[in-house]
C-alpha cells in the first residue's frame, strides 16, 4: 500500500445486522412508538434496514437520510442543527438533497467503530 493509499474495513452485512438487531431488540421495548432502523457503511449507504410494524414510510427515509448525513459530516444531526445556527446557514447550502438537520443523537453501540444514531425526537433509529 502506497502512502496516498487508505485502508479501510468495510462494514460486512453480518456486522450490519448485529447492530441492527441490537437496535431493533431496544426499539421493540417501547412497541407502542414504532421505528425504523438502518445500518450505513462509511459512504453513508445502507448495509442493513428494518422497520417495526405500523412505522410510516415518512420514518424510513428519515431514518436512512439522517444515517446519511451523521457519516459524511461526523455529527449528529443535533450537533449539526447547531452549527448551522452558529454559522447562520441551513442545511439546503451544502447542496446535497439527503442531509437532514432534524435532531438526533448519535450513541456508542457494542464496540467501535459501530455507531448508532439514535433519534430522540421522532422515534425513528438508524
Amino acid at each position: 500500500m502506497t502512502a496516498l493509499e487508505v485502508e479501510k474495513k468495510l462494514l460486512s452485512l453480518e456486522d450490519a445486522r448485529v447492530v441492527g438487531e441490537v437496535a431493533l431488540a431496544k426499539a421493540m421495548e417501547n412497541p407502542d412508538r414504532p421505528m425504523a432502523i438502518t445500518v450505513v457503511d462509511a459512504t453513508g449507504e445502507p448495509v442493513y434496514f428494518a422497520k417495526m410494524d405500523n412505522s410510516t414510510p415518512l420514518y424510513s427515509k428519515m431514518t436512512m437520510n439522517k444515517a446519511y448525513t451523521v457519516i459524511h459530516f461526523g455529527l449528529d444531526t443535533t450537533e449539526i442543527a447547531q452549527f448551522l445556527k452558529a454559522d447562520g446557514r441551513v442545511i439546503s447550502d451544502f447542496v446535497d438533497p439527503r442531509f437532514t438537520a432534524l435532531g438526533g443523537v448519535c450513541l456508542e453501540l457494542l464496540t467501535a467503530p459501530y455507531r448508532c444514531h439514535w433519534d430522540i425526537r421522532s422515534s425513528a433509529k438508524v
